[in-house]
């Protein structure tokens, strides 16, 4: 259905590109004033894009010396966007110079400038860091995080956020540096979500991918700020991953969002032509995500907030949902780093917390696994998903789906076997088809410093037979369950 929204999307941009750029308004509430975002055509060459600029300046200083415009509206252009197809600016523009640049050919779209917000708030206080357990196993409420030595090395990953406190224990003194600061010259964390979220994603305590390292885009100082700016910083960090010959080793975090926007999709759409993945969060308005930019973009994975209990988070606050979201992942009660010293934590709750453990899993995957394409790795992880666990609290619709698709990591329990450093035994309830992997590597490598006692036979039979009846419960119940319209899942 997303694709289906994007080609008319498409058809419609086309035949605009003859007519006059259609202008998009944002949310009430949302607008910044006087300030425009302006996409150019995607084929639009240097030539057509330099003498665009040169018309604009034209017709821009025309229309400030003829008419009485405000100080803000005389600002002109003040951040212009190149990356792949995605070519545009953003400025201060009165509603004259607005209309005259709605005529010309090259002009593909104009959107108001609109506040987009980080998607966090504080929970209570605690220090148990359940999530990383969660996604390490199956078994509900475990406490453990077992996970591969090569714990994301030689990946990165760029959080688009409120910058981070590179000085932070956390990151071990080198593993988080300085990209970019799209906002001012401050370089730091005033706010406290960037760091928060950093610890996520590559934290020696509370990160996903313990090796990896951070680079720091700072876009908001606060937790809010202009759109505009934030499409600076996610093309900055997409033109340094490509330049860098890192499509393959990095991976963007973007834990914020705003009204739905043709412009970012243009963004994500050229940043993942040229090889890049965005990791993003799906927001906290308990509403349909496909509302919200950048998590519509079907390039990106958007993550939804997931409880304890495998449960979506509900209510006021509630986890945005429906097809848009690609996976549920922990969310609520996550303990990281922060901002106010270098060993302060906090304890945050929201999608903002959910999608960095996403963005670690990508690099941990890559590290265990090797180099590996945003295509390629964004299919790994949705693969390691699965749909399970009690319905949704709040459901938003009658029909709910009948359950959230909460991430668990399978790799290390498989690549572990296969070197000979775990016991399948030293899992309490593994998945049958990873006992079943298992056994095979054993029978494979035979010899090796493997333990695969009787016992674990007996769990696997046990297992088998208890799918067998699993799998029988499902065949009688699968045609009520699509017909009621509660058997799809919730990712694409």
């Amino acid at each position: 259905m997303q694709s289906l929204i994007r080609f008319f999307a498409f058809v419609a941009a086309a035949v605009s590109f003859a007519q006059a750029a259609p202008v998009s308004t944002a949310v009430a509430g949302q607008v910044v004033p006087g300030k425009w975002i302006i996409t150019l055509q995607p084929d639009a060459d240097v030539a057509t894009v330099a003498s665009h600029f040169v018309k604009v300046r034209e017709i821009h200083a025309r229309n400030v010396a003829r008419r009485d415009v405000t100080e803000q509206d005389s600002g002109g252009v003040e951040r212009q966007y190149g990356f792949g197809s995605f070519k545009g600016y953003a400025g201060s523009f009165d509603a004259a110079t607005i209309e005259e640049l709605k005529g010309l050919p090259e002009v593909l779209r104009i959107e108001q400038d609109t506040i987009m917000t980080t998607f966090d708030f504080v929970t209570q206080s605690n220090t148990e860091n359940w999530g990383l357990a969660a996604i390490s196993s199956r078994t509900k409420d475990a406490t453990d995080y077992i996970y591969d030595s090569s714990a994301g090395q030689g990946n990165y990953n760029y959080a688009v956020d409120t910058g981070v406190r590179i000085t932070h224990q956390e990151f071990e003194g080198t593993r988080a540096v300085w990209g970019y600061n799209a906002v001012n010259d401050i370089n730091t964390d005033n706010s406290g979500h960037g760091t928060h979220v950093a610890g996520i994603m590559a934290g020696k305590t509370y990160g996903v991918a313990k090796k990896a390292t951070v680079i720091a885009v700072k876009i908001f100082e606060g937790n809010s700020g202009q759109m505009s700016v934030v499409l600076d910083g996610f093309t900055w960090a997409a033109k340094d991953i490509v330049a860098k010959n890192r499509t393959s080793t990095a991976v963007i975090n973007m834990s914020l969002g705003g009204a739905a926007s043709a412009a970012w999709d243009a963004a994500i759409t050229a940043a993942w032509a040229q090889g890049v993945l965005a990791v993003v969060a799906a927001g906290n308005e308990n509403r349909d995500a496909s509302l919200v930019s950048p998590a519509r973009s079907p390039e990106v994975i958007c993550v939804g907030n997931l409880q304890r209990d495998n449960s979506r988070y509900g209510g006021t606050s509630g986890s945005n949902y429906g097809p848009a979201v690609d996976i549920f992942a922990p969310g609520t009660g996550i303990v990281s780093s922060y901002r106010t010293s270098d060993d302060a934590i906090q304890v945050l709750s929201g999608t903002s917390m959910a999608a960095p453990h996403v963005a670690g899993l990508v690099s941990y995957v890559r590290g265990l696994e090797g180099a590996m394409s945003a295509e390629k790795v964004k299919a790994r992880v949705l693969g390691l998903g699965f749909r399970g666990g009690p319905r949704p609290t709040n459901p938003p619709t009658p029909n709910p789906p009948l359950a959230p698709i909460p991430l668990y990591i399978l790799l290390s329990l498989a690549i572990n076997a296969a070197r000979g450093t775990l016991s399948i035994s030293a899992f309490p309830s593994p998945h049958p088809e990873v006992v079943g992997l298992g056994r095979l590597i054993v029978s494979l490598l035979k010899g090796g410093p493997f333990r695969f006692s009787p016992v674990n036979e007996r769990f696997e039979e046990r297992e088998l037979a208890r799918e067998e009846l699993r799998e029988s419960a499902r065949e009688e119940s699968r045609d009520g369950l699509c017909d009621a319209g509660k058997g799809e899942l919730n990712m694409r």
